[in-house]
């Protein structure tokens, strides 16, 4: 599953990413969240990623995010969230990523 972020995640933006995910996630398939039209992101937009996180591995799910925007890359480094989660260059990296063999 691919939840397809756009522009700037943020205090106003954040609630429809939140609410792409959880109705758009069954578990227990991956969860790629594309990132990668992303240009900003804050903190409510963390914490949506964090819960996404949290919630798809509670039942057993992977995630990977897809980011090829330094600014947005280098804000998940700073706040240790791709210590969390795998960080790809590109949605085909992270769908491979998360492929079962």
């Amino acid at each position: 599953m691919v939840v397809r972020a756009v522009g700037d995640v943020d205090l106003a933006s954040a609630p429809v990413l939140r609410s792409a995910i959880e109705d758009a996630w069954v578990p227990p398939q991956p969860l790629i969240v594309d990132a990668t039209q992303v240009a900003f992101i804050d903190s409510t937009g963390l914490g949506v990623l964090v819960a996404a996180v949290q919630r798809t591995r509670s039942e057993g799910g992977q995630v990977a995010i897809a980011v090829t925007a330094d600014r947005v890359r280098k804000v998940l480094t700073i706040t240790g969230l791709d210590a969390f989660v795998a960080v790809h260059p590109t949605v085909a990296d992270a769908l491979r990523a998360t492929e079962t063999p």
